[in-house]
């Protein structure tokens, strides 16, 4: 019972699947594409617990699996092959397999610009991890093109007062000083200081309006509306002690 009889469950499973597939697409397509579509989400749903459960690799072949029987049904330009191949890429870049995890994100990222659009949210969470990933493979240049291509899109969709842009604005400014490029970091952290604080001032205002209108005798949360504004200024004060500010 629990988890553990549920894991097991999921590896019969997966088992199974793995002598379906083996019998080729004839055997594939035996099953109705709906059934093949269900059993595509039941493997979804089970890489989801094998992550919990710390199955790393029992997970990659769930995923696998899922996104070789989606693909029998929806062909290659579905949306949700994207959300398979991203969640690939996500898995391949914490188990260290870079190149692995890039070829999934380039996958999704080109489904979600065409499903999407090439401005939207998806778009950008992948353009974060592909990021995410140059950065663990000590590629510096393609990381920061990569997230100043994500605050474009970020700027267009959102504009440019959004704590999506400062947080990345705070990464780039660390990869910047990684990079010696002292001034480009003092500017990226500058800016993100000043959108997390024009938000924390209109969110503050926020709560003060809402409570003249009598709101806060009403069971409103508000624990949302909390901002925590990095400081910035100590990140920029502090370059003043970093090698690369020394060396500038």
């Amino acid at each position: 019972g629990g988890r553990d009889g549920a894991v097991e469950h999921c590896r019969c499973f997966s088992d199974w699947v793995t002598r379906l597939l083996r019998g080729g697409p004839s055997a594939v397509a035996a099953i109705l594409p709906a059934e093949r579509a269900r059993i595509g989400t039941a493997l979804y749903d089970a890489a989801s617990l094998y992550l919990e459960n710390h199955e790393v690799t029992s997970a990659v072949r769930a995923l696998r699996q899922c996104l070789s029987l989606r693909a029998s049904v929806l062909g290659p330009d579905h949306v949700l092959l994207a959300d398979v191949n991203y969640r690939l890429g996500q898995v391949n870049s914490e188990m260290g397999t870079h190149r692995r995890a890039m070829d999934h994100y380039r996958d999704a990222l080109r489904v979600y610009a065409l499903t999407s659009g090439p401005y939207s949210d998806n778009v950008a969470a992948v353009l974060c991890s592909m990021g995410q990933t140059h950065y663990a493979r000590g590629e510096l240049d393609e990381a920061l093109a990569v997230y100043a291509e994500t605050l474009r899109i970020i700027h267009r969709t959102y504009g440019g007062q959004h704590r999506f842009t400062a947080n990345i604005l705070g990464t780039m400014g660390n990869m910047h000083l990684e990079r010696g490029d002292t001034m480009l970091a003092m500017n990226d952290f500058a800016n993100a200081e000043r959108i997390m604080r024009i938000l924390q001032t209109l969110e503050g205002e926020a709560i003060r309006s809402e409570g003249r209108d009598g709101a806060w005798g009403s069971s409103t949360d508000h624990s949302s509306l909390v901002v925590v504004v990095p400081s910035m200024s100590l990140q920029i004060m502090g370059l003043l002690f970093h090698p690369c500010a020394a060396a500038a």
